[in-house]
Formats: C-alpha cells, structure tokens, sequence
C-alpha cells in the first residue's frame, strides 16, 4: 500500500522530469523556428488546451470524484465506457463546429487565411482529451503510479517527435496528435480486455446512459470552468494577434511559458487530493482533511515564493537557456508574470478540495468572475504593458476567489 506522502514524492519527481521534457521541447521548437512560428506554434498550443478540456467535458473532474464512489468492479468499467462515449460525441460536435466555421475562426484567432492551422489545433486538441481520459481514470482508481507514469512515456513521445519534425509545425502538431490517439486506444484495449466481461443486453445499456448521465451532469458545469480557464491562456494571444502582432505574441507566450511548465506540478500533485478529499467526506473524516488541505496550502505558498524568486534573479539567464538572445526584451515581462504563480498555485490546490465539498460549480464562478475583469482589462489595454499588468490582475482575483470559497465550504461542511 502506497502512502499519500510517497504518493507525493513520487509524483513531485515525475512533475519535475515532465517539466525538464516541456523545457526540451520548447527549446527545440525555439532554436528551429523563427519568431513568428514559434508565436504559432504557442496560439495552436493553447487554443489546443481550450478544445481539450471542452472535449473532456469536464470527466477530469467527474471520473476521480465517483470512481472512489463505486460499489464493484463491474460499476468502475461502466463509467470508463461511459465516459468514453461522452468524449467521443464531443469530439463529433467541437469538429463539426469547426469545419462549418474554419475560415472565420482561423481568422480570428491566427489572423490568418490558412485553415490547416485550426485544423491542427482541433486534432492535437482532442488527442488530448482522450489522453486526459485515461489519466483521469487512473487518478480515480488511485492509480497514482501508472498515472505519473503514462504521463511521462507521454512527453517523452512528444519530444521524439519534436526532434524529427522541428522545422515543420504542420508534421510536428500532425505526428504527435496520431502518436497521443495510438497511445489512447492501446491502454484502452489493454483495459477492456482485462476488465470485466460484459454482456451487451437491456441492463448494461441502462446502466452505461445512467452513468453517463452521472458523470455529465456533474462534469459539465466544470466544463465550462475548464473552457474559461484555458480561454485565460488562448484568449490573451487573440488580443495580441489583433491589437500587436505575432512578435507580440511570441513575447507573451515566452513570458508565461515558464509559468505554464510549473503549473502542471501544482495541478497534478493537488488533482491526488480530490478522490482523497472524496473518500474523507465519505467516511467523516473532516479534521484530517483540512489538516491536510492547511498543510498543503503552506506548503505551495512556500514553493510559489520560491520560485518568483527565482525568475525574479535568473531570468536573464534562463531566457539564454531556454530561449535565445533574441528573447532578453522580455525580462521584465517574466519577472511580472512570475507573480501569478502564487495565486495560481492556491487555485490548483483548492479547486479539487471545493469540488469533492459540493455539487455546484463555485471554481466555475470564480473562474467566470476573474476572466471577465481580466479580459476587459485586456482588451481595452493601450500596450502591451498593460495586457501583461491586465493578466496579472486577472490571476490575483481568481486566487482570492478560491480562498474564500475554500473558506465558505470549509465552514459549512467540516465543521
């Protein structure tokens, strides 16, 4: 029996050989692509991430919160089907979507007249949701090493591929959306044929649309919390794209790059205390969860001051790392973004603790409440000083939010 601190041991390692592989990737893409290509290759990146957490459909959320709950095996599999087909008609209607709309929607997210771009994004999108499928699915049986694990094999793949193609984004985004896809259907096949035997009747129709009904209805409120959060990535490089330029654009992308790298280990390390938090809540055992929740929050605290610091004192030399010369005009842009790092961090930790706490959506409202105030800010902003000072802000409010909902929630059902 694997604990919850060498869960954690475990998972911050693996987060930090991730972290070294984005590193790898970005520093590859950088030193064979111009300027403009790399402020691309970052628009189709994120737009990529809005289309995967729309396509989730909100079951990164929904999976570990009640496959903890389930009563048999039999139940486990069912809502892995079933979640599968929500994933799958999804993909149907965001592709739809597209194809009706691709040359007024690469307008205006490229500014450009190339659809294969919104093409691409939508491809590399939904590799990624299947992804996210699985990885939901091993975080709800509390399959925390297979899930750092499949992670890993994951990134690595990407970088294979960003060191063959890396001077061509089409073949770059093409190449890793069909590697991510194989890589679904082989630890599905690999799942289904290991798992219960199934008899395809009028009882396990019901039962797969029950679950589904379950899990969307759940999920899908924090779909919308999904779509907004990545719209906080995708949404700013619009702006910039149509008020700047793509040099512009290349700029922000290389100030929240680093930012971006480190959120994944906030995510995943706070994603293990959703079915943990749900379990707690199951059993009664309150106190040992907000001891743990406080322990956690000091301890984020602690690493996001760490590591402003850090940008704060080596961005100059990391942008020669990682980037190159021609990105030292971007300095101070790091070193003002760092800041978000903090409120990021108390966002990532308490969204799964308020969601395994209650039903309704308050990471929604939240989200919905600072990205409001952020893009405004944005648009309207006469620089791109501003537009960097408009996102910071935009941060700060949705970690403050987060707190007093942890605080609220806290306070009604731990008592």
């Amino acid at each position: 029996m694997i604990t919850l601190k060498k869960e954690l041991i475990i998972s911050i390692l693996a987060q930090f050989l991730i972290l070294f592989i984005g590193l790898l990737i970005n520093k590859i893409i950088v030193n064979n692509m111009s300027i403009d290509d790399y402020g691309l290759y970052n628009t189709i990146k994120k737009g990529a991430g809005v289309i995967t957490f729309v396509g989730l459909g909100g079951l990164g959320i929904a999976l570990p919160k009640f496959l903890p709950q389930a009563s048999n095996s039999k139940e486990i599999r069912h809502q892995l089907i079933s979640s599968l087909c929500i994933v799958a008609i999804l993909a149907l209607i965001i592709g739809g979507v597209i194809f009706l709309n691709s040359t007024g929607l690469t307008k205006l997210v490229f500014n450009s007249e190339h659809s294969i771009l919104i093409y691409l994004m939508f491809l590399f999108g939904i590799s990624n949701s299947f992804i996210a499928l699985i990885f939901a699915y091993l975080r709800g049986v509390d399959k925390i090493i297979y899930f750092n694990s499949f992670q890993i094999i994951s990134q690595i793949s990407l970088l294979a591929v960003a060191i063959i193609f890396r001077t061509n984004l089409t073949q770059y985004f093409l190449y890793s959306s069909l590697i991510l896809i194989a890589s679904f259907f082989i630890f599905y096949g690999y799942v289904a044929r290991t798992g219960v035997k199934f008899t395809y009747d009028g009882v396990f129709f019901s039962d797969i649309k029950k679950q589904a009904k379950k899990l969307f209805s759940f999920g899908y409120t924090r779909m919308f919390g999904d779509l907004i959060l990545f719209s906080i990535g995708v949404i700013p490089l619009v702006i910039i794209n149509n008020k700047f330029g793509l040099k512009e654009n290349a700029y922000f992308s290389t100030a929240t790059m680093l930012n971006t790298l480190i959120t994944p280990f906030f995510s995943y390390i706070g994603v293990i205390l959703l079915p943990k938090a749900s379990k707690a809540i199951v059993e009664k055992q309150y106190s040992y969860l907000k001891k743990i929740v406080n322990k956690f929050l000091l301890i984020y605290i602690a690493i996001s001051v760490l590591f402003i610091a850090f940008f704060y004192f080596f961005n100059h030399v990391l942008i020669l790392i990682l980037f190159s010369k021609d990105y030292l005009v971007v300095s101070k842009y790091i070193i003002l973004t760092s800041l978000i790092i903090l409120p990021n961090s108390i966002y990532l930790l308490l969204r799964n603790v308020n969601d395994a706490l209650d039903n309704r959506p308050y990471n929604t409202f939240s989200l919905l409440i600072s990205s409001c105030i952020g893009f405004s800010l944005m648009f309207f902003s006469t620089t791109f000083d501003y537009l960097i000072i408009s996102f910071v802000i935009m941060y700060l409010i949705l970690g403050i939010l987060s707190f007093l909902n942890w605080t609220y929630l806290k306070n009604k059902y731990l008592k």
